[in-house]
């Protein structure tokens, strides 16, 4: 069983991502984190509770992150945290309970400190919760799975009606906290990074969305399937890529990406990535099996053994 702490910006590839692991008879996730980057952390975490209130996993508790970043001003456009935000066309239920007082960072010094208890972490957002995890041994957490930075591919920070990119090589969950990226990649914690590099050669097209709405319906397969709607016009033109998903595939079974290994070092300045000549050694994925990744997605949510196409060739 793969214990693992989820910590999340909340956005829409986000929660598809969450619901593949909340379908994943091998992922047991013991608590929720909202980070900074898409969705406002409060908005996000109730979006999560909502979440876990319809596939009745209000077990699982959500700890809100500050909405600022460590050491800068970048954000996600203003649109698109709106989108991530209120989810437009994705039915939820109301969350239950109350929400979790305690702030996202000090949760986590908790666990990974205090807890003997062996955990994961799978970082989708914005490293500005894990920055403060770094400054102390953590004896608990056996490794980070973290999706982000762009190292022989462009980056896809680019040019918007609110803004013009200073740069074209950044990935945006480094550009968006660039200091907390530097921090965390600095410190000897293990991880594995997911960066565009391979999640570019996972595209999610508007075959693939009609092929996962044919599955047989269940309440975390809805969710999924109007998730992938509110994309669809994105995935229609080229530009969507299983960027969480493929992550949280990665956690559950690592032999769907292929690695190496070395140490990376971020801009403070933009969040670009780039090999370093020295520092702690971390595990890169350099390419994708897309084929393993699409199966793995459909299997969680299909019981059944069905024949799988070739649905973005």
């Amino acid at each position: 069983m793969i214990q693992c702490i989820v910590d999340t910006d909340a956005g829409p590839d986000d929660l598809m991502a969450l619901g593949y692991l909340l379908a994943c008879p091998s992922v047991r996730i013991e608590a929720i984190t909202t980070a900074y980057g898409l969705a406002h952390t409060h908005c996000g975490a109730d979006n999560i509770r909502r979440v876990l209130a319809l596939c009745g996993r209000t077990d699982i508790p959500v700890y809100a992150g500050q909405d600022r970043p460590l050491g800068s001003t970048a954000a996600f456009p203003s649109q698109w945290r709106q989108l991530s935000d209120t989810l437009p066309g994705v039915t939820l239920p109301s969350a239950q309970g109350d929400p979790e007082t305690l702030p996202a960072v000090d949760f986590l010094r908790r666990r990974v400190r205090q807890d003997s208890r062996p955990i994961r972490i799978l970082a989708l957002g914005a490293l500005t919760n894990l920055a403060g995890i770094c400054d102390a041994a953590c004896p608990s957490l056996q490794d980070m799975i973290i999706m982000g930075g762009a190292f022989d591919v462009p980056g896809n920070v680019i040019d918007s009606g609110e803004f013009v990119s200073p740069t074209k090589t950044a990935e945006w969950n480094m550009f968006v906290d660039p200091l907390a990226a530097h921090t965390v990649f600095s410190s000897d914690l293990a991880q594995l990074v997911i960066p565009l590099d391979t999640t570019s050669q996972i595209k999610i097209c508007p075959g693939f969305i009609d092929a996962f709405g044919a599955l047989a319906p269940s309440p975390l397969h809805q969710m999924v399937c109007e998730l992938l709607e509110l994309v669809r016009p994105c995935a229609a033109i080229g530009t969507y890529y299983a960027w969480d998903p493929l992550a949280s595939a990665a956690l559950v079974d690592p032999s769907i990406v292929r690695t190496r290994t070395h140490a990376i070092d971020v801009s403070i300045e933009c969040g670009t990535t780039r090999f370093a000549s020295s520092g702690p050694p971390k595990s890169i994925a350099v390419s994708a099996d897309r084929t393993r990744w699409e199966a793995a997605f459909f299997r969680a949510f299909e019981s059944k053994p069905y024949p799988l196409p070739n649905f973005c060739s």
